[in-house]
């Protein structure tokens, strides 16, 4: 299939496409693009879905679901990976299944892990979440934070607020 203009597919039904990989490409600003437009007249949107089936055999624990990567090159013209959102499979048995989302970001180099949600298999109501890549890394929380149960903190001075007539340190 090659066209000069647009191309147009409609179906009712939807369209499959088997291939080991499709390529966009445009060497306009902004492009290639891709748009997922919902026309109905409710409150749903659009889906994307990322399906590991494991060729039937049912997903095993640790199984990568998807990879969202943002990538490009660094400014000797070697690609390098920015970033990155990761789902998978922290349990995968029948009735307890249990999941993660990571987010990456690179730093020096390497990818780094700045955000992970992870569901607590043995606990139905669960997420456990973890910001930031080490003790040096800053967490800055834009407004209140608030917090439901025990707020453990781990360091030689904590400051808890901030005046006219200075800092407040415990």
């Amino acid at each position: 299939l090659d066209a000069a203009g647009n191309i147009a597919l409609e179906s009712e039904n939807g369209f499959s496409c088997d291939a080991a990989a499709v390529d966009f490409n445009g060497a306009d600003a902004n492009r290639p693009s891709v748009s997922l437009n919902n026309n109905a007249n409710d409150a749903t949107g659009p889906n994307m879905f990322f399906r590991n089936y494991r060729d039937g055999n049912g997903l095993e624990d640790s199984d990568v679901l998807g990879t969202i990567h943002f990538a490009g090159e660094d400014a000797a013209g070697a690609s390098e990976t920015y970033g990155n959102i990761i789902g998978s499979v922290i349990e995968a048995d029948h009735g307890d299944e249990a999941g993660q989302i990571a987010i990456y970001v690179a730093n020096d180099g390497a990818e780094r892990n700045g955000i992970t949600m992870t569901a607590d298999k043995a606990t139905a109501t669960e997420v456990d979440v973890t910001i930031a890549n080490g003790a040096a890394s800053t967490t800055t929380v834009a407004g209140g934070f608030s917090s439901q149960g025990t707020l453990t903190y781990d360091s030689e001075t904590l400051t808890i607020g901030d005046d006219d007539s200075g800092t407040a340190t415990i």
